[in-house]
């Protein structure tokens, strides 16, 4: 092999190494605040298109929107965010198809200031964030936020109790992605829930999948399930 194939093929192999690394970190503007710790990003692809991507902020968990503080996170975030341009340094996709990131804008840390502003914890059992785990205790011991309440309860710990609860009615699908919604659930008014559903067994028979999340109880067929 000659030198200079011997160039080329190292040259290539760096630069497929390399890549990955690369496709990892972007930028681009927030469209929409779903909640307090995801939104939707236009993505460029190519030399004149976008797509769309659903973020969800790396290491930290945001109240669940029928949490108390669940609308102010919202709101947290979308001050910091709606319409900018965000740096997106990604950490993994999770089991929905989002990507799971650390956001800047301006070079300040975005999952870092919802928790020291107390609009999110710091999610321990997903990262071991010195920096995050300090926010949270600043935030904690200045009472900001949702630790103005004496004892706020953990969005993964409503969730685990909500999941409990018996589902009833009325409910709401999601004409677009035929997804039940029980009343409690985040998304029961969202803009495409539209559908109204007066038993669990009627929306199945529809055709529209329980939402995992929110809408449970013995009674239940089985699956599909899913979250959204």
């Amino acid at each position: 092999m000659s030198h200079r194939h011997r160039s080329f093929l190292v040259v290539t192999l760096v630069c497929a190494c390399l890549a990955p690394l690369a496709a990892q970190r972007f930028a681009g503007r927030v469209l929409e605040v779903t909640d307090g710790d995801t939104v939707i990003v236009a993505r460029a692809v190519g030399r004149a298109g976008f797509e769309a991507r659903r973020i969800r902020l790396f290491g930290i968990d945001a109240p669940e929107g029928t949490q108390p503080y669940g609308a102010e996170s919202t709101a947290a975030l979308s001050r910091l965010v709606m319409g900018k341009v965000i740096d997106v340094d990604m950490k993994d996709v999770d089991q929905y198809g989002r990507l799971v990131a650390t956001v800047s804008v301006g070079g300040a840390d975005v999952n870092e200031a919802l928790v020291r502003a107390g609009a999110a914890w710091h999610y321990a059992q997903y990262s071991d964030s010195a920096a995050l785990a300090a926010a949270e205790r600043d935030a904690r011991a200045s009472r900001r936020g949702l630790w103005q309440t004496a004892s706020p309860q953990a969005p993964w710990l409503f969730l685990n109790s909500a999941a409990q609860r018996p589902a009833t009615g009325p409910f709401h699908g999601n004409r677009e992605a035929k997804v039940l919604h029980a009343p409690g659930c985040q998304h029961y008014n969202c803009k495409n829930c539209t559908v109204p559903l007066a038993t669990v067994a009627q929306a199945q028979a529809a055709g529209f999948r329980v939402h995992e999340q929110c809408v449970k109880g013995p009674d239940l067929n089985p699956g599909p399930w899913i979250l959204n």
